[in-house]
């Protein structure tokens, strides 16, 4: 199977602790609910470590 790269950009910063709560726990069952990893996550930059 292919590796893939998840990408997310936009939506709107909540602006009370209730709706971030709301918003991070409807993130959590969305990811939650693709399964298990086919390998570990990592950060890539385009700059190179100094």
């Amino acid at each position: 199977m292919a590796k893939y790269l998840f990408v997310y950009h936009g939506g709107t910063h909540p602006s009370a602790p209730a709706e971030m709560k709301s918003v991070m726990d409807a993130w959590g069952s969305w990811f939650g609910s693709m399964g298990r990893p086919l390998s570990m996550a990592a950060t890539r930059s385009a700059h190179p470590a100094r």
